[in-house]
């Protein structure tokens, strides 16, 4: 678990230019939530401008395989989302969205949390990192991740 926790940190150090306590706090309070969790973020991709349709291609860790999959959507995490949820379940809908910078500056980390509708259960998880898209999709995944524990 350390050495997860220390290359995001490293990661973390590499796209801001201060680091600040509440951001060991939060790589380290966001790791142990996240430790068990059957799906992980590898890496996403975009492209589309803002006039047109978005391509997203979304690469996670599900069960210890990688695996990709790819959509189509007006807005960017539309398209991502919706990737998510061909790898993963398509009856989660998303019933709620927040993103907020969790320490000041423009290269502060983003925190976001979502809630998914699963059923008539409700959902929710987190995501932390410097880019709001990844922290986003983090949240994501970490909502998916309480719906195929819920499944179960």
């Amino acid at each position: 678990m350390f050495e997860a926790i220390f290359d995001r940190f490293k990661r973390l150090g590499d796209q801001k230019k201060q680091i600040l306590d509440e951001d060991i706090i939060a790589l380290v309070d966001d790791r142990k939530i996240h430790s068990n969790d059957r799906l992980s973020f590898v890496s996403y991709e975009i492209s589309g401008s803002s006039d047109e349709v978005r391509h997203a291609t979304v690469m996670v860790k599900f069960d210890g395989s990688i695996k990709s999959s790819e959509a189509k959507s007006r807005g960017s995490l539309d398209a991502i989302f919706k990737a998510i949820n061909l790898l993963v379940d398509k009856d989660a809908t998303l019933e709620q969205y927040d993103v907020h910078a969790l320490t000041g500056g423009i290269d502060a980390q983003a925190e976001a949390k979502i809630m998914l509708r699963y059923g008539d259960k409700i959902l929710s998880g987190s995501g932390l990192d410097a880019d709001t898209i990844s922290a986003s999709i983090m949240a994501y995944l970490s909502a998916m991740n309480r719906v195929l524990e819920y499944k179960e």
